[in-house]
């Protein structure tokens, strides 16, 4: 390999310097920049020594807004057999948050979801690893329905009302659709509420309610 070129890049197993004569070391490879030669100019020297993993995971995937993201990696490979002090950095559609193992409660449907994991030894660092996944839909929840009254006469109008609707990827516009069951036949009210011309004395009357987000129910 001919080292006498401005930006020459140094050989995977290659131990030659070569001088970058506008200070420039390129290429993809772990590279150390020193005046070996003392002459002004930086020497672009394969860093031999830098670390290197196989692989990164996020788990699970695809997640949810509520859920507890893990990123971990395999396959770490020092040459020289130095303990692993690799580091990882999480982001949320390109904005930094944290470098802890795990990551939750900052990313909502859609968001995209990165860790990568960059190989070091404490001394020299290797070239990172990135692994993605794209958070998934939360369907939205009802705690509980009431209807009402209860007791009922066959002369009342009975209501519906859900109680405490959430949605983990707040979404601002949650369609609730009610669904009436009189003695084990839909009346078909479709509203919140259904008038004592649907039922009478002794009948068995009951109301679910389905909420939606637009994607999920």
């Amino acid at each position: 390999e001919d080292c006498d070129d401005a930006d020459a890049t140094v050989s995977p197993g290659s131990n030659e310097i070569c001088d970058g004569l506008d200070n420039d070391c390129d290429g993809d490879l772990p590279i150390q920049e020193t005046d070996t030669d003392g002459d002004g100019y930086m020497d672009c020297a394969l860093n031999d020594n830098a670390p290197s993993i196989s692989s990164v995971t996020i788990e699970p995937d695809p997640p949810k807004a509520a859920d507890t993201l893990t990123c971990s990696y395999e396959g770490f490979f020092d040459p020289n057999g130095d303990p692993d002090q690799s580091t990882l950095e999480w982001q949320v559609n390109g904005s930094d948050f944290g470098s802890e193992t795990t990551l939750t409660g900052v990313f909502i449907y859609g968001d995209i979801v990165t860790c990568a994991v960059t190989p070091s030894d404490g001394t020299w660092s290797g070239n990172a690893l990135v692994a993605g996944v794209t958070v998934a839909n939360t369907a939205p929840v009802i705690s509980s329905v009431t209807l009402s009254p209860d007791p009922a006469t066959e002369n009342d109008t009975l209501s519906c009302s859900p109680d405490s609707v959430t949605d983990a990827d707040n979404t601002s516009a949650i369609n609730l659709s009610y669904t009436w069951d009189v003695n084990g036949s839909d009346p078909g009210a479709g509203s919140n509420t259904l008038s004592s011309a649907h039922f009478e004395r002794g009948d068995v009357v009951s109301c679910s309610v389905t909420p939606d987000d637009g994607t999920s129910t």
